[in-house]
């Protein structure tokens, strides 16, 4: 008796052996694939925020390039003579306004491609026909400091455009006084309490010669 119940307790032994022998594969399967999605769900979590967050940066980017795109008209004083000087800014690409999901690459693309085609014509007020310009191709307005550095090898003159809210009735602000309102107004229109940018302050530099001109030009569209 003793004996058939020794047996059979090893015959259930062994079958709970074998059992685990069995299942220990499909175990390791069924664990390794929830930890497969779980690493894949964490994954796309990191890409989602970061899509967000490159989305949101891009929104700010044209929020900012908005405040600035348009033409603006001044005066340029140079030996005595006034000229006539125009600015026009256009993005180089349009907003998106589209609810899908987009792709990751899809933004940075944008982000990369994102800038100002410059368009700058001078000319003499009384010789409409005396006009010269030049266009200039991926230049960005520096978002902290409200400087733009405008230069191609299109264009004789190297231009360094600040942004202003007006214009001196008196006399020219100095440097240092035109930076630090550049750097207000960049700060205003980041902030959402400024959407247009009324007036820039550019400095012109000559190819042919050392002088710095400076003119103010005024938003006109």
């Amino acid at each position: 008796m003793k004996y058939i119940l020794y047996t059979f307790i090893l015959f259930l032994f062994s079958l709970q052996s074998a059992c685990d022998k069995t299942s220990s594969p499909e175990k390791a399967k069924a664990r390794a694939a929830a930890e497969g999605e779980a690493q894949k769900e964490v994954e796309n979590k990191n890409l989602s925020q970061k899509s967000q967050a490159m989305e949101s940066e891009l929104a700010s980017r044209n929020k900012f390039y908005s405040a600035l795109e348009g033409e603006y008209e001044g005066t340029i004083k140079i030996s005595n003579q006034s000229y006539k000087i125009k600015l026009i800014f256009a993005r180089s690409i349009p907003a998106y306004n589209g609810e899908r999901t987009r792709q990751l690459s899809e933004i940075e693309t944008e982000l990369n491609s994102l800038y100002f085609n410059t368009k700058i014509v001078q000319w003499h007020p009384a010789d409409l026909s005396s006009a010269v310009g030049c266009q200039i191709t991926g230049s960005r307005p520096n978002m902290e400091t409200g400087i733009m550095t405008l230069s191609s090898t299109e264009c004789s003159n190297f231009y360094q455009i600040y942004f202003s809210e007006n214009q001196p009735d008196d006399k020219a602000l100095s440097q240092q006084q035109t930076m630090d309102q550049a750097k207000i107004i960049s700060y205003k229109v980041k902030n959402g309490s400024l959407d247009s940018i009324p007036f820039i302050m550019g400095q012109i530099q000559p190819a042919n010669n050392a002088i710095k001109y400076t003119f103010y030009a005024k938003r006109i569209k």
